[in-house]
């Protein structure tokens, strides 16, 4: 904790007397507070709203309207939830007291001021703003270390896609709402056609803005709710909740298309680059593993056959082209 600076607090003084503004607000003052000061309880929400305060000071009994109406509405705002409250009255009866502290304040200061009462409650509670404020950006700041780490934990460093682990995680989630619902989903796996050649050719550092760009286009084909991995090297996995065999065929030979249009030249590399797909669909009680041994079973089906196409694993054939173009790639 910081040792306390005076000027770094706000302070407000609601008080329709003013003699009694002029004291509190010179001794306040004199001890280097940032002191604002009204006579009225609405003219204190207006200020409040312009000026987020560290502390107020709320006279109890005004005209149009008291403290008490005041504090509540103060309370109200989200900033001011927090705020410490502190009422000044010449009169303290056990009744106000309780009142006041069932409507949030914290504090009580009899008039007229004691100035060494005074100065020492507006530190106490001055500190323990200071050690809020400080408590709550840490608060912050470690809330968003924490979102930091899980992003790093379920993301891969390079395209920024989920890794491995967090694609496997949803393939569970996946297949338990699967036999719930009854819905089918299907997945894809990916592999560059020849990617050593564009590592070899133009470096490592241009084949990793390929998978890059690579993966911002697989973003741009694949559906908003679908979820794309980079599954290891230049292989990458794409996981199609709720989706039809219809669909599924549509979705993969478009994500094909896209890969096999993008250009690269403006990142150093003319290589056409294209990709290989194997895809197939889960089953009821279908582990991961196995769904996964099928897909790339169909698609070193495709690069054995002519790379840059698109092969689904079925059941009953094992495996069923939907596009398949001769590539020299």
């Amino acid at each position: 904790m910081n040792k306390i600076l005076p000027r770094q607090i706000k302070i407000l003084i609601v008080d329709d007397t003013p003699e009694n503004i002029r004291v509190a607000g010179k001794i306040l003052e004199d001890d280097g507070y940032d002191i604002y000061i009204t006579d009225s309880g609405l003219d204190a929400e207006r200020l409040a709203k312009e000026v987020v305060f560290d502390l107020i000071l709320l006279d109890i009994m005004m005209p149009r309207q008291d403290g008490f109406a005041t504090c509540t509405h103060l309370r109200a705002y989200p900033e001011y939830d927090s705020v410490p409250i502190i009422f000044l009255s010449a009169r303290i009866d056990i009744d106000s007291i309780i009142k006041g502290f069932d409507l949030g304040a914290v504090d009580y200061i009899r008039k007229p001021f004691n100035p060494q009462e005074l100065r020492s409650r507006v530190r106490t509670h001055a500190e323990l703003r200071l050690y809020q404020k400080e408590l709550e950006t840490k608060n912050t700041e470690l809330e968003n270390a924490l979102r930091t780490i899980e992003e790093i934990a379920r993301t891969d460093e390079l395209t920024g896609l989920l890794n491995r682990r967090e694609l496997t995680r949803l393939f569970e989630y996946e297949s338990s709402r699967s036999r719930i619902s009854g819905h089918e989903f299907a997945l894809i796996m990916l592999d560059i056609d020849l990617f050593k050649v564009v590592n070899d050719t133009y470096g490592h550092i241009t084949g990793d803005k390929v998978l890059k760009r690579i993966s911002s286009q697989l973003v741009s084909a694949a559906r908003e709710h679908d979820y794309i991995s980079r599954w290891g090297g230049d292989e990458f996995m794409i996981l199609l909740p709720e989706v039809s065999t219809q669909e599924a065929h549509v979705i993969t030979e478009r994500i094909r298309s896209t890969i096999e249009n993008i250009d690269y030249t403006d990142i150093g590399c003319s290589q056409h680059v294209t990709v290989t797909c194997g895809a197939g669909f889960h089953e009821p009680l279908m582990s991961i593993q196995l769904l996964t041994d099928r897909v790339d079973k169909a698609m070193l089906r495709g690069k054995a056959e002519s790379r840059n196409c698109v092969i689904f694993y079925t059941p009953e054939t094992s495996f069923k082209h939907v596009r398949h173009q001769e590539s020299d790639s």
